[in-house]
């Protein structure tokens, strides 16, 4: 699945991706909006709304790296002005799960039920997500398709 370099192709994001989204159609969860995690986040978000025909499409934005190194964390967007039934969160890459840590309670406080969907699972947390592309070992460093 990954190149030697730990690289993702956008052929693997696309099988990745589609089996999310299989795995979300065989939960059979009917879900009211699609809330991506930016920046990578939103890629794969992008993706299962349309494979998902989920028309409701909102942006948050966290920020725990800066130049691979870990940052405080910190919400530089979250839309406050929304009420959701269930929500599906998509996020690029779970690794620390400072991200899941920091949104769970602002989605919870937002939604009736929310679920979690990632594209790579690096397997250092205890968090159970709903939906996974791929488990892979905590110490790899995976470049994704759209980063330089």
């Amino acid at each position: 699945m990954l190149s030697a370099d730990d690289r993702l192709s956008w052929d693997d994001f696309d099988e990745l991706a589609r089996k999310l989204a299989q795995q979300i159609k065989e939960s059979h969860i009917q879900y009211d909006a699609i809330l991506g995690v930016a920046r990578g986040g939103l890629i794969l978000a992008g993706y299962l709304s349309y494979h998902l025909g989920i028309k409701s499409f909102y942006a948050i934005n966290a920020k725990l790296y800066e130049d691979r190194a870990l940052v405080a964390p910190e919400i530089l967007y979250f839309p406050n002005d929304v009420q959701w039934g269930h929500v599906l969160v998509v996020d690029d890459i779970l690794d620390t799960g400072s991200t899941y840590e920091l949104l769970e309670k602002l989605v919870a406080a937002s939604s009736k039920s929310s679920s979690w969907a990632v594209l790579i699972d690096k397997g250092k947390t205890n968090i159970n997500l709903s939906y996974v592309g791929l488990h892979l070992d905590s110490s790899r460093w995976v470049h994704f398709p759209w980063s330089p």
